[in-house]
C-alpha cells in the first residue's frame, strides 16, 4: 500500500471541520483542528473524534473529563487554520464564549456539542476518543466550512 495514494483518496472525501475546545485545570483554554469527527449511537447519545498519539495535546486531551466540538461555518477558515498548527492551540479571548459549565464554546460557530470523555480507543497511529452528547446548539442560518482534497472550501 503506498502511503501516499492512501492519503490523496481519502483526502477526496469532503468532510466537515471542528475544533475540539478544551478547559484544562488550572492551564488555559485550547483547540484542536479536526476533520476526523462522526456520530456514534443516538442511545447513549455518543460522537467519536480521533488524534494523532504524537499530539503535543494528547496528555492534555486525557486530563479533561469534558470537551465541547464545535463545527465551523464557512467563514471560520482562519479559526480552523490557527489551531491545526502545532504548538498553537491556546484559545484567542475573541474566539469563544463559555457556558455555564465555563467550558469553551466557539463563537459564532455552525453548531456544538457539549461532550463528557465517555472512552477511547488505540488505533493505529491514533487514539479514537469517545464523548458522550450532553448539550447542543445549531445555527441553522449558516453553511459549514468544509475540507476536500487537502483545501477549505465554502458550500454553496
Amino acid at each position: 500500500m503506498d502511503s501516499q495514494e492512501l492519503r490523496k483518496t481519502l483526502a477526496s472525501f469532503p468532510t466537515g471541520v471542528c475544533v475540539v475546545t478544551f478547559t484544562p485545570a488550572d492551564q488555559p483554554k485550547f483547540g484542536i483542528t479536526i476533520n476526523s469527527f462522526s456520530s456514534l449511537s443516538m442511545e447513549p447519545p455518543l460522537i467519536l473524534w480521533s488524534l494523532q498519539k504524537s499530539s503535543e495535546t494528547l496528555a492534555v486531551v486525557r486530563a479533561s473529563n469534558d470537551f465541547v466540538v464545535n463545527f465551523l461555518c464557512n467563514h471560520q477558515q482562519d479559526i480552523a487554520t490557527q489551531y491545526a498548527k502545532k504548538g498553537d492551540h491556546v484559545l484567542a479571548e475573541d474566539h469563544f464564549i463559555e457556558n455555564a459549565e465555563g467550558l469553551a464554546i466557539i463563537r459564532n460557530s455552525l453548531s456544538h456539542l457539549v461532550c463528557r470523555q465517555y472512552r477511547e480507543h488505540d488505533a493505529g497511529d491514533h487514539i479514537i476518543f469517545i464523548g458522550e452528547v450532553r448539550e447542543v446548539a445549531t445555527d441553522d442560518s449558516m453553511r459549514p466550512l468544509i475540507f476536500h482534497n487537502s483545501e477549505f472550501h465554502e458550500m454553496p
